[in-house]
């Protein structure tokens, strides 16, 4: 089949999609009404002939963009000042520019005049300076070394950082940095979300679903459909069984099994798309024997990309080099891939010391080369590749143990017990920066727990957010950031990651966003 790619010069050509679509779906089956947040649901005296379902695999468990952002973005409840366009860059949203000083540090943000937030109060500076303030001065945006915030006119902000801080505009198109009107709030906590997206908020189950209704008075495309509901279904086959089933119109993060289940369907279509996340293997290297970086390289000379990519996960994904995929333009272009090479592999085990034994286990000092590879089941295909991983490195004398355990646990067991971390994980989109990358690998300030520690590494991830308006500059930063980490490789990628997306042909005008910033259901109709 073929793999749909969006990228900057063809990210919504329809022409570029793969349908592997079949028969009509019944209609949307008929739910309850929601007990939430809202009461009654706004859709029971319309019917839900208009309403988009979609199912896909995050819960929601609030309305505050500080914990659900992402989702509340995706499905067009709320806006940030920036966006991400369909070119997988930076955009005017509620601001229309924005600039900085010679200073370096403030930073001026002309905004629309024509936004209304949904509950009627008209969306200006001030009107914004709460959400920013929230946002900025919040443990998910802690990165941002934020000063100030004021209105300098009606519709122009001043932002001030502390200290230069070049992805400021990437961190403003933040899920965390949406706008909300002043009286969404009560005691700092977020109560009703009156954003200002083209859909409104109306009900939330938590932990199952929100749904939404059309907000006429959006200051861009006005949706044609009433409303969204988004169902929170964590399980890989449920989410595949709800457009099935006639109980969803898309459905979201599905295995490669879908293609095949749906292929005999004349009413559901299956797109595949490759977005800026890939699979990865990350290594603890605060412990033997990973420590060590030619046991690490020869883990990555071990693995088999192409096999993961071709036989496991059926040709729809590419195998990686680096943490970018080719949607995104800060991709080094003289990465040198981990070939599959076994006997190199072996050959630097040998040289740190791990030596061959009869029973194919390799030993140093008496100690068996013994590893333990943790994964988590939410992302489709992760347990399998590391059931293929234990397979791979044993052919060159690693011991593996497998364990799979809930995403909830896996930071926890990434930082104390685990050898091997498999992820999924995204690395553009969120900011829509190569900082990004800061998160990655720097030792002290990143998120994840590798345990990499490289000087001249943090050095150079800090002195691309100092790099102020020299987005050259900052390429050769991050390109020497991968140069390195690909050497010393405390991340090896595996493969690029393919979203898979089901939806009845009865929903037209649905475009994937290259890097997930937003669903954009604004744009879909439903023909029925």
């Amino acid at each position: 089949m073929t793999v749909v790619r969006p990228n900057r010069s063809a990210a919504t050509d329809e022409s570029s999609r793969t349908a592997l679509s079949r028969r009509r779906l019944t209609q949307l089956a008929a739910g309850g009404a929601i007990a939430g947040l809202a009461g009654c649901t706004a859709f029971t005296d319309s019917g839900e002939d208009e309403v988009v379902r979609v199912a896909s695999r995050n819960t929601i468990s609030s309305v505050d963009p500080l914990n659900n952002g992402t989702i509340l973005q995706r499905i067009g409840l709320t806006e940030c000042l920036v966006r991400v366009d369909f070119e997988a860059e930076l955009a005017p949203a509620l601001a229309e520019s924005w600039s900085v000083a010679d200073d370096d540090v403030t930073w001026t943000f002309s905004l629309r005049n024509d936004a209304t937030f949904h509950d009627g109060t008209h969306f200006d500076a001030e009107a914004a300076i709460p959400s920013l303030e929230r946002a900025f001065t919040s443990s998910s945006l802690a990165d941002v070394p934020f000063e100030t915030v004021r209105a300098t006119d009606e519709y122009e902000l001043e932002i001030v950082t502390e200290e230069p801080f070049a992805p400021l505009p990437a961190y403003a198109a933040m899920r965390e940095a949406a706008i909300l009107g002043p009286d969404s709030y009560e005691d700092g906590d977020v109560v009703t979300p009156h954003a200002t997206g083209p859909f409104q908020f109306d009900e939330l189950v938590p932990e199952e679903e929100i749904a939404l209704s059309r907000f006429d008075d959006y200051h861009g495309t006005v949706p044609a459909v009433e409303g969204v509901v988004y169902d929170s279904i964590p399980d890989n086959q449920t989410r595949a069984l709800a457009v099935e089933n006639g109980d969803a119109e898309m459905g979201r993060v599905l295995p490669s099994s879908a293609i095949d289940r749906f292929d005999d369907r004349d009413d559901v279509r299956v797109d595949v798309y490759e977005i800026p996340r890939m699979r990865c293997a990350q290594f603890n290297t605060r412990f033997a024997p990973f420590d060590d970086e030619r046991v690490r390289q020869a883990a990555s000379f071990a693995i088999d990309r192409e096999s993961i990519a071709n036989d496991l996960l059926e040709g729809i994904a590419d195998t990686a080099v680096g943490p970018y995929p080719s949607v995104v333009e800060w991709e080094a272009d003289d990465l040198e891939p981990y070939e599959h090479d076994l006997e190199q592999a072996r050959s630097l085990l040998a040289d740190a010391g791990w030596e061959a034994t009869e029973d194919g286990v390799r030993r140093r000092d008496g100690e068996p080369l013994e590893i333990r590879v943790v994964t988590y089941p939410n992302r489709p295909a992760l347990p399998d590749i590391a059931t293929v991983l234990q397979d791979q490195l044993g052919e060159v004398g690693f011991d593996v143990d497998v364990e799979v355990i809930e995403v909830s646990a896996i930071h926890e067991r990434a930082a104390e017990a685990a050898d091997v971390v498999i992820w999924s994980a995204n690395v553009y989109g969120w900011p829509a920066d190569p900082d990004r990358l800061h998160y990655v690998y720097h030792s002290t300030e990143g998120g994840l727990h590798h345990g990499y520690d490289n000087e001249r590494v943090d050095e150079l991830l800090e002195e691309g957010r100092r790099a102020v308006g020299d987005p050259e500059r900052r390429k050769e930063l991050y390109d020497e950031v991968q140069r390195i980490t690909m050497e010393e490789v405390p991340i090896t990628y595996l493969t690029y990651y393919e979203m898979i997306v089901a939806q009845t042909t009865d929903l037209e005008g649905y475009d994937q966003h290259p890097t997930e910033y937003g669903f954009h259901l604004e744009n879909v109709d439903l023909d029925r």
